[in-house]
Formats: structure tokens, sequence, C-alpha cells
């Protein structure tokens, strides 16, 4: 009986802020601590599978979290299953604007892995590709690939390339783009692309 682990008392935690915290400021710092990209990557999948709700009753400004945003934030996520839980959270709406900090570390994880340069899984890569070019929302979806890290002045947290795409991007956006077999996939994103930067 009673808590056998730190992993049982972050449960519990997580259980409790979703049935009665109202999303108080304080007892949301409790549930952030853990998340820290040099935890074990448990504590995540846990908020991220049994504990969703979690996600939309947590929505306290960006400028309320009393840590660095890096330390959630960096090394960037590498882990094939919390990345598929972001861009899932991403595609289905789990996660959006109304909740500043996971719609943060979502979108920062899910655009870091899409642009890597050499993935220790290509195959994964290349779903999870296909998994981003496939955001229905258009502005969750010009996030996704023009995000430019965060910035906590900006609404969002993170500021966005439009108007003035840097070449380093345009380009590793080319390269991606033109290693896809789908190609009316590819050509779908890059004219979702340049009807948002046309209507800038």
């Amino acid at each position: 009986p009673g808590i056998q682990s730190f992993c049982d008392l972050y449960t519990a935690l997580l259980s409790q802020y979703a049935a009665v915290s109202y999303g108080d400021p304080l007892f949301a710092c409790f549930i952030l601590l853990p998340l820290q990209r040099r935890f074990s990557a448990h504590f995540k999948r846990a908020l991220w599978t049994e504990h969703v709700p979690v996600i939309s009753c947590m929505r306290m400004p960006l400028t309320q979290i009393p840590f660095s945003l890096e330390v959630f934030l960096y090394p960037t996520e590498t882990d094939h299953d919390l990345l598929n839980l972001y861009v899932d959270g991403l595609i289905s709406g789990t996660v959006g604007k109304t909740s500043p900090f996971f719609y943060l570390m979502a979108i920062h994880h899910v655009n870091s892995y899409f642009f890597c340069e050499n993935p220790s899984n290509v195959q994964h890569h290349s779903q999870f590709v296909h998994l981003v070019l496939n955001i229905g929302d258009q502005e969750t979806f010009l996030h996704a690939l023009l995000y430019g890290g965060p910035q906590l002045g900006a609404s969002s947290g993170f500021c966005v390339f439009s108007e003035q795409v840097p070449l380093a991007r345009r380009a590793a956006l080319k390269r991606i783009l033109d290693g896809l077999k789908n190609r009316r996939l590819a050509e779908l994103a890059m004219t979702r692309l340049e009807a948002s930067v046309a209507q800038k």
C-alpha cells in the first residue's frame, strides 16, 4: 500500500492536478519539474499518454514559469515514442496555443527532429516527416515547419520565419521535400508554405 516510488508519486500528482488544481500555477510548477530534458522520458510519456487532460488544464503563460525554458528544450528530443506523441498531439489538436508551455515543447522538438540531417533511424524519420506534413491546421503546420526558436516576448512564446525564411531553412525544406516518394504530399506542402508567404 502507499506510494512505492517517485514515478508513482508523479502519476498521483498528475491525476490530482487534472482533478482539482483548476490550473493553479504553483501546483503546475511541481508538474513541470520532472519534464526537464535531463530527467527520464518516463515522466513525459506518463503525461502525454495516460494524463493528457493535464495538457489542456495547464494554461499558465510562459512568463509565469519560474524555470529557464532551455531545460525543457535542450538537448532536443530523440526518443521516437515521445516525438510521435508530440506530433500526434499537434495533429489531433490535443495540444494548442491555449496551453503555451506544451505547445512550445511540442513545436520545438517536432521542428528539431523534422530538420535533423542525420537521424539515427532513417525509416522512422521518413514516417515522422509524413506525419508533420499531414498536420491539418494551417497555423500549426506553419509553426512546425517555420519555427525559429523560443522567444518569450512573442505571443506564442517563439518566433516564426514568415516573410524572410533563411536560406538554410529553405534549403533544408527543399532537401526533405525532394526526398519524399509521395510527390503529391511534397507538392501540397510546398503549396501550403508558398500560399502563407504570399499572404504576408
